[in-house]
């Protein structure tokens, strides 16, 4: 039989894993949202707009927003990886 002590370890180990189990799944929504798959990298918009003969479009890469957001989609997949990782290793 459980002490008293070891149940309440138990239950505690439960709840953590559980919490992380629902953040990398909310995560995981929050990339689908945004048209992203987990682990998947974002894709540039493409640019429709009419623009004056001559216009050079810049290059993604150059663009502050655009590293700005990519880097924000990484960090949310690298998160959810991260929060799965963490509830299997409770869960053992």
């Amino acid at each position: 039989m459980l002490h008293k002590t070891e149940l309440i370890i138990i239950c505690q180990n439960v709840i953590l894993f559980q919490v992380h189990f629902i953040n990398a799944e909310a995560l995981i929504h929050l990339l689908r949202t945004e048209g992203v798959e987990l682990n998947d990298e974002p894709v540039a918009p493409q640019d429709t707009s009419k623009r004056p003969k001559g216009y050079v479009p810049k290059k993604p890469e150059e663009m502050a927003d655009w590293i700005a957001y990519r880097e924000w989609i990484k960090d949310i997949n690298q998160e959810s990886v991260n929060s799965f990782l963490r509830a299997t290793a409770i869960g053992k």
